[in-house]
């Protein structure tokens, strides 16, 4: 499962969720007042951090 969640992975799941969330309140499939808790349980769950974590395959050749 890790060989599929690899940080990079799980960085733009959670760019589509960032993007997703509005969407959803938009279209009222999601309520405005669960919008803020919904960005951080997403973010608990896929360990996302701040920093982008450089992998052999980020590296420039050199």
């Amino acid at each position: 499962m890790t060989r599929f969640l690899t940080p990079n992975v799980r960085r733009w799941i959670y760019g589509v969720c960032i993007a997703a969330v509005p969407v959803l309140v938009y279209f009222d499939l999601l309520p405005a007042e669960a919008a803020p808790v919904i960005l951080p349980l997403v973010l608990a769950v896929f360990n996302v951090k701040e920093e982008p974590t450089e992998t052999p395959l980020d590296q420039p050749n050199e």
